[in-house]
């Protein structure tokens, strides 16, 4: 079966202490695989908006996160300054 998860509260001051002051300036990157696939996740620190590439190889990373970046870029008029992953 599938496990229930619980949405933690997203902090918006990171561990340097940089706060994100506005949409696009802070992104947290995670990828995860994904019954042998794998999805690319994209949250804004400031706005916690979420975006999501489905991938079928890890390769394809790069050109997912392009598009994600190009997808703010056109819907919020910014470029990301701030990138954190793990």
């Amino acid at each position: 079966g599938l496990a229930k998860t619980k949405k933690s509260p997203m902090h918006k001051t990171s561990v340097s202490g940089i706060q994100a002051t506005h949409s696009g300036h802070r992104l947290s990157i995670d990828l995860m695989e994904l019954n042998k696939n794998y999805i690319l996740v994209c949250i804004d620190n400031y706005s916690s908006m979420s975006f999501s590439r489905f991938l079928s190889r890890k390769s394809d990373a790069a050109s997912a996160l392009d598009s994600v970046l190009t997808q703010i870029q056109d819907d919020i008029g910014t470029s990301v300054s701030i990138f954190r992953c793990d």
